[in-house]
């Protein structure tokens, strides 16, 4: 994955020497042999470390090293700018906060899209381009390791980054976002609560089971409907929507019905609607309905969602702060976590249960 000087010498069929001679634009190299050496450094995408170091005079200098001013994002396999809207408003202010530091955001790339093409893994993540680097929701599958060797200052957000904390993560609180629905749903007098919950949301899970068990609700299996989802599957492949309809329909069949469902992901809402009402039921009237996740992924659905929301361009600001900290004091050794609670944003998807 790594280009050296000496890949480069290979392919252009030169010595190291010359190399470096057309590096620093030295006279003694031919024409056609300086125009060959460039033209495989742009196709192998070799950055020589000292040559692009003597590109960033009036940087400022921190543990020996001239900074860039820049950082750059790895998202999660799979992602889409034009269709996800999940990392939209973390990558947004992300970008805000860089500038308001002074920082630029040198790259936006999936996971796939470095992991596919060697001479855009070089160009971008090389510690002469970047001071530091922001993951989002990814584990850097199949390129973590080279990542890590280049790379000094990581921030991940939404999951933490391999498997010995070394790394500061920004979490959001996915146990208490379910656990304070069900609880908000049994303050309004509900008894029995259903939830659909997709497979890769564990804390949810666990969330909606504690809650159920520490406010005496009906403990019935059957009203736990789980949306499996296959490993390596793409987010934005996955049919919410059709899940949440199919899974509602056999949650109605329970008897004694639900008069409640926590839907654990915003875009099977709308599946979940559709459900309710070819099953001659109302929502809140029948059913009341609470949802986890940002209000532009729940769709066009009546009547607006009650929903825990997580303030996601505080989690791009403090990304953006912590990763900002660690670029400017190179001994800091100690890793941290922080955990982003959600809030409840009341709409009239909930009611009340008579008493």
């Amino acid at each position: 994955m790594e280009i050296t000087i000496l890949d480069v010498a290979k392919h252009a069929g030169v010595s190291t020497s010359t190399i470096t001679n057309v590096l620093h634009n030295r006279p003694n190299v031919g024409s056609e042999t300086r125009k060959r050496v460039q033209q495989v450094i742009n196709e192998l995408g070799y950055i020589p470390n000292k040559f692009a170091q003597g590109l960033k005079e009036g940087r400022s200098v921190i543990g020996g090293r001239k900074l860039t001013n820049n950082i750059g994002c790895v998202i999660f396999k799979g992602y889409n700018k034009f269709r996800d809207l999940s990392s939209a408003a973390v990558m947004e202010s992300i970008e805000s906060e860089s500038r308001l530091n002074d920082y630029h955001v040198y790259f936006f790339n999936s996971v796939d899209e470095l992991k596919k093409n060697d001479k855009l893994f070089n160009k971008l993540i090389n510690d002469d381009n970047i001071d530091g680097l922001i993951t989002i929701a990814t584990q850097l599958e199949g390129i973590g390791e080279t990542i890590k060797k280049r790379i000094k200052n990581i921030v991940s957000v939404s999951e933490p980054l391999g498997d010995n904390n070394e790394y500061d993560c920004i979490l959001f609180d996915d146990y208490s976002a379910s656990y304070d629905a069900v609880r908000y749903l049994a303050g309004l007098g509900h008894k029995r609560i259903a939830s659909i919950i997709s497979s890769d949301r564990a804390q949810r899970l666990l969330g909606y089971r504690q809650a159920v068990s520490d406010f005496k609700l009906d403990k019935d299996e059957n009203l736990l409907e789980v949306i499996g989802l296959n490993p390596g599957t793409f987010s934005n492949d996955i049919d919410y929507s059709g899940f949440g309809f199919r899974l509602t329909k056999k949650i109605l069949a329970q008897s004694p019905r639900p008069s409640a469902i926590l839907v654990s992901d915003a875009e099977a809402c709308s599946g979940v609607i559709k459900a309710i009402s070819e099953s001659g039921l109302k929502v809140p009237d029948d059913i009341s309905i609470i949802t986890i996740g940002s209000s532009d992924l729940i769709g066009d659905v009546s009547p607006d969602i009650t929903t825990m929301i997580v303030n996601k361009p505080e989690v791009g600001s403090l990304a953006v702060r912590r990763l900002l900290e660690r670029i400017k004091t190179p001994a800091m050794l100690e890793s941290i976590k922080i955990s982003v609670p959600f809030r409840i944003l009341e709409r009239k998807s909930t009611m009340r249960i008579p008493r």
